[in-house]
């Protein structure tokens, strides 16, 4: 078999069909005119990426890439900079193509100016730090506008707008930028605007600043210099300009006029799932953008979701490679269910992105890094559940597994996984189960015995009342009694479902509470002004001493530092959520200790959910691929992730 068979074959068993073969450019043995023998080479146009080209550079020796766009030169460099160190393959078996030689000579001579002086930048004096980041905030804005993309990675409550507002102030100041698209959640609307006058009131005011939303999703001929939307208006604002022939990119670039545009995602983590409107509308900022900028204290919950991060910075950091083939750089794929998910993760090749290839084009540090904050005192309270909800929690366990199994044939982890949700309810509350009837758990194929149960815990469901059986809420009044009474400190209450919230604010009616969640209202006001309106009311007034709020629309863009103790009612699933609702109360400006309290059903799922976020866990996707013996299901609900699922993200999260 000829070398080319061999290596078609190689080919067609190891990488892709669709990556096809140029030439042959030497066989072996061929000799130059001046008795020179060339080692084996074949010249390969490359339309996917894929880790077996290791083994096809090692067994062949010199492989040449002949890129035709630049994800393809990004390809090249991979090769180059991640493979060829492990296989130790010869410089002069790696031949460069002169167009790949071109894209890494223009990222390495990228915007690297000289950082401007702190007096330039700074209208308001800047925080001081702890040795050794004393001047954190300062050097950020100066790497920031250094490098012109930059990825802003502080913790929450280190002064993040504080950052964003300087460097914009700057670049205005000399008129490298003509308008700014800032993004945020809908709980940082207003906040970013106030923080942009207040930290660079010299350059933006009321005048200058746009709101962009619903009702003015027609923006692109709005003249203000700085338009602030949600990341729900720019999916608006995408959606409709991109009609007919014509895109949401040429519509901007043309209403851009040559002009020069910055854009800023303000807790820019609302854009790392690379697939969603909001993360591919943000792509499109960034391709007509000038300077780009994204802050976040949590970049990421998965390493997967890095990429889209990196490649808003710049397309070279994730070294113009497609999702697909990035993540085949970085995890190694195949799993019982598909060949293309992820089975687990290779922290070295995250390394070379993540790490060393990232380092100067982002500033991360932890808030304890850089600044003396008070005391951040953090205790657990387990609860024995008991009774009432204790048979409910056990009967909904048992139905929802036994429907699993009987349409399944085996309990699979990723199924049960996905009955999480209906199961925290049976905790959190369970009155919000008792609004449907029977036929909702169980499904019409269900057995007889299924529905039998189903309907006893209908029965059970009917009876139970959350203010009289909720076994968390003595301990929620007895804590708010010694704080907020006993101490006279503030209070927020954090809980996930609004009905969850309306239910606790009568039994709390003593402490005049303020509640907030998805479907709060007010005449005449959006949902973003109604949020921002309760919390300046709590935070300005006497009156209300505890606030009672859902974290998953309050985690964000927002500083509640009258408050001193904060208790989770119940806790959210997702690590984004815990850890930005939880630094709402300890962040710069706090001068008091905060207390955190989370109340937990001992023993319970409610305890395993605790362990996930606050441990930043993850259940490991390879264990999700096969049924588990019934010891580790038992673990799962007694409120332990057996380490036969669990997986860190403290090695991902290190790298930055």
């Amino acid at each position: 078999m000829s070398l080319m068979q061999t290596f078609e074959r190689d080919l067609s068993e190891r990488v892709f069909n669709d990556t096809t073969i140029d030439l042959e450019l030497h066989k072996p043995g061929n000799v130059t005119s001046t008795g020179k023998v060339y080692p084996p080479q074949v010249k390969i146009k490359l339309n996917n990426f894929h880790t077996y080209h290791m083994q096809l550079m090692k067994k062949y020796g010199g492989v040449k890439f002949e890129p035709r766009e630049k994800a393809y030169v990004g390809n090249l460099w991979v090769v180059m900079d991640l493979l060829k160190p492990k296989l130790q393959v010869p410089s002069k078996n790696i031949f460069i193509d002169k167009r790949a030689k071109k894209v890494r000579e223009e990222w390495e001579a990228f915007i690297d100016r000289r950082p401007p002086k702190e007096e330039d930048v700074c209208y308001v004096p800047p925080l001081k730090g702890i040795p050794p980041h004393e001047d954190f905030q300062v050097t950020t804005i100066q790497n920031s506008l250094k490098k012109g993309n930059y990825g802003i990675f502080l913790k929450q409550g280190t002064g993040k707008s504080y950052i964003i507002a300087s460097v914009l102030r700057y670049l205005f100041k000399k008129k490298e930028i003509d308008k700014v698209i800032i993004c945020t959640p809908g709980t940082g609307l207003l906040d970013i605007k106030r923080k942009l006058i207040q930290f660079a009131g010299d350059t933006f005011n009321e005048r200058n600043i746009a709101i962009i939303n619903k009702h003015n999703r027609e923006c692109l001929d709005d003249p203000r210099p700085v338009w602030i939307m949600t990341y729900s208006t720019l999916r608006l604002v995408q959606k409709h300009y991109s009609k007919g022939n014509q895109t949401f990119t040429n519509a901007l670039r043309s209403s851009m006029h040559e002009r020069s545009l910055a854009v800023v995602m303000d807790e820019g983590h609302n854009i790392s799932n690379h697939t969603s409107q909001q993360g591919k509308a943000a792509q499109t900022l960034a391709e007509v953008a000038s300077y780009r900028f994204i802050s976040t204290g949590t970049p990421a919950d998965k390493p997967s979701k890095y990429y889209a991060v990196l490649k808003f910075i710049h397309p070279y950091l994730v070294r113009y490679l497609s999702y697909s083939d990035w993540i085949k750089c970085v995890a190694n794929l195949g799993t019982n269910f598909s060949q293309f998910a992820i089975s687990d993760y290779r922290p070295e090749d995250l390394r070379y992105f993540l790490g060393d290839g990232a380092a100067d084009w982002l500033t991360n540090l932890q808030d304890t890094d850089c600044l003396d904050l008070p005391p951040h005192y953090k205790k657990t309270v387990p609860i024995e559940l008991e009774e009432k909800q204790r048979k409910l929690y056990d009967m909904f366990m048992n139905l929802q597994l036994s429907m699993l199994k009987a349409n399944a044939g085996a309990l699979m982890p990723r199924q049960v996984l996905n009955k999480f949700p209906y199961l925290l309810l049976s905790l959190d509350n369970p009155e919000i189960l008792a609004q449907h009837d029977t036929t909702w758990y169980v499904s019409e194929e269900g057995d007889q015995d299924q529905h039998k149960l189903s309907k006893k815990l209908h029965n059970q469901l009917q009876k139970f009342n959350f203010s009289k059986d909720h076994e968390k809420i003595p301990y929620l009044k007895e804590l708010l009694e010694e704080h907020v009474e006993g101490r006279g400190e503030k209070a927020v209450v954090w809980t996930g479902h609004p009905l969850t919230a309306d239910a606790l604010a009568p039994l709390l009616d003593k402490y005049n509470p303020l509640v907030i969640h998805g479907q709060t209202k007010e005449k005449g006001l959006t949902v973003d002004e109604v949020k921002d309106k309760t919390v300046q009311t709590f935070m300005n007034s006497d009156e209300h001493q505890v606030l009672i709020a859902s974290y998953l629309v309050l985690d964000t863009a927002l500083d509640i530092t009258e408050a001193t103790v904060q208790i989770y009612f119940d806790m959210p699933y997702a690590l984004t959520n815990f850890d930005q609702s939880s630094k709402r109360l300890h962040r710069a400006g706090q001068e008091k200790p905060v207390t955190s309290y989370y109340l937990l059903f001992a023993n319970t799922i409610d305890e395993t959910r605790f362990q996930i976020v606050s441990q930043k866990k993850q259940l490991d996707s390879k264990a999700l691929d096969a049924t588990l013996p019934i010891e580790e299901w038992r673990k799962l609900f007694e409120g332990v992730v057996p380490s036969s699922l669990e997986s860190s993200l403290e090695e991902a999260q290190d790298l930055f």
